[in-house]
């Protein structure tokens, strides 16, 4: 019986994490978007975070490998406890728009 030598996977969707900020969750906490853009950056390294006029997409997330990961990125650390992603945003993974 053959073997096979060779397999080329093509096609398939982009995946993309969307993150969907809570304005009011993040006035709560004292926060700014800008904040968070920051350590979102930060986190991803070389990876790209495309600006949009109300959202903003993140792509290739390089060692973040999913939403739950993102979710707990911290973005403050007040004495209290650290602030983290998912407690001022909804953050999804999915397949980037054609």
């Amino acid at each position: 019986m053959p073997g096979v030598a060779e397999v080329v996977v093509t096609g398939g969707q982009v995946m993309q994490c969307r993150i969907i900020v809570s304005p009011d969750r993040m006035t709560a906490y004292s926060l700014t978007i800008c904040e968070l853009v920051l350590a979102v950056e930060q986190a991803l390294n070389d990876d790209r975070v495309e600006p949009g006029t109300r959202e903003r997409v993140v792509r290739e997330m390089g060692r973040l490998r999913g939403s739950s990961t993102l979710g707990e990125l911290v973005l403050k650390s007040p004495a209290d406890r650290p602030i983290r992603l998912k407690d001022v945003a909804e953050v999804r993974l999915g397949a980037a728009p054609r």
